[in-house]
């Protein structure tokens, strides 16, 4: 007969423990950052072109 005991395992509950912190720390990263970062896939958006040098007066 199947154990129908619903005490868990310890290495279950360690398991089921660190696959918590992962999404916990993943969901923490993408709000830290993820919001700056442009969508996969996109074209980085050009980057502006530089000031022009002062012109040197001609002698």
């Amino acid at each position: 007969m199947a154990d129908d005991s619903t005490e868990m395992s310890t290495s279950r509950l360690v398991l089921w423990g660190a696959v918590g912190v992962v999404l916990v720390l993943a969901i923490a990263a993408y709000f830290r950052s993820g919001t700056r970062v442009p969508p996969f896939g996109s074209t980085p958006a050009a980057a502006p072109a530089p000031a022009a040098a002062p012109a040197r007066p001609a002698r």
